[in-house]
């Protein structure tokens, strides 16, 4: 029975100090998990980010187009904004500041005048002009923040200016054309496309086949000429009233109905963005010619007025010119 005694002892012995190495193991597993777990932590909470002189270009088809950026700036901060290396585990910090400084971004688009190498960003036609933007982000960590937030951001962004002329828009779908090209089945024509199902309205699509063909075979019905051109120039009328009504005097704004006239015009299908685009500068140039043309008679009216009746300046300069003698 001894003999039993002492054996189960030992027996007894050795399992427990093998759960004290398992435990020992076990604990330094955790220890190694935990270190590299703050480490990481402390290598991504400092991290920083700075990328100056970016011009990114897409030239091709008499088009320019790109994303230009002076510097951009992604630092970890102190609570005074100050950037530095902050190690929170030391200074016992409870929040994690984060910077943001963006310089010079901007987007440009633009015919493609210049020689190859030889650009000047200053002279660009800008989008989306150069701005610069400013951000200041703080994480607490306390998993439930009641007095005050656990992200907070504070940005500050000091002027805004996106512009999109007439041309840039042009510029743009022939540059997304070119770019994207689209591999799918585009309907023939699509303008001239009904919106209604064969079985509901089949003249329609007959018309629609009759036009395609005629198109294609460059036959179009004289009449069809003839209501572009009232269209033509109904909308040219109509636009120059409704765009410079209010800077001049001798053209009256549109009322309810020619307002309506002109909305119908414009979202008529038969007539593309291009086509709009260009009878607009049309109705530009022309009221532009014909604002020299009243400019020019007025000064013809004042001139044969002025030598009619004279002009009592210039008989006060003859009399001002007269020397005094003593």
């Amino acid at each position: 029975k001894s003999a039993l005694a002492v054996r189960k002892a030992w027996e007894e012995k050795a399992e427990y100090t093998l759960m004290g190495e398992q435990i020992d193991q076990d604990s330094s597993s955790e220890q190694k998990s935990s270190f590299l777990s703050r480490l990481v932590r402390r290598i991504i909470e400092n991290l920083q980010l700075e990328i100056e002189d970016v011009h990114l270009a897409v030239k091709g088809c008499d088009i320019a187009a790109g994303v230009v950026l002076k510097s951009l700036r992604l630092s970890t901060t102190d609570n005074d904004g100050n950037v530095k290396f902050v190690d929170r585990q030391a200074t016992h910090d409870a929040f994690l500041h984060k910077e943001l400084l963006i310089s010079g971004f901007g987007i440009y688009l633009q015919e493609d005048m210049t020689s190859e190498g030889t650009t000047n960003l200053e002279d660009n036609q800008y989008v989306l002009s150069p701005l610069s933007f400013e951000a200041k982000f703080r994480e607490s960590d306390v998993a439930k923040c009641i007095e005050y937030p656990k992200y907070l951001i504070h940005s500050k962004l000091q002027s805004l200016s996106i512009k999109l002329s007439r041309t840039q828009l042009e510029l743009s779908h022939r540059l997304a054309s070119v770019v994207t090209p689209s591999t799918k089945i585009r309907p023939l024509f699509p303008e001239y496309r009904p919106l209604v199902p064969v079985s509901e309205n089949a003249q329609e699509w007959w018309n629609y086949a009759f036009r395609c063909v005629g198109r294609l075979n460059r036959r179009r019905s004289w009449m069809e000429f003839y209501l572009a051109f009232q269209k033509r120039k109904k909308y040219l009328q109509l636009y120059k009233r409704h765009a410079y009504s209010e800077e001049t005097s001798w053209l009256n704004g549109l009322n309810e109905f020619e307002l309506s006239d002109l909305r119908r015009i414009e979202g008529d299908r038969s007539v593309g963005i291009s086509g709009l685009m260009l009878w607009r500068s049309i109705a530009d140039s022309e009221y532009e010619k014909e604002k020299q043309r009243r400019e020019e008679s007025s000064i013809v009216k004042r001139s044969i007025l002025s030598n009619i009746f004279g002009s009592s300046t210039s008989k006060e300069k003859e009399c001002d010119d007269i020397p005094i003698t003593l």
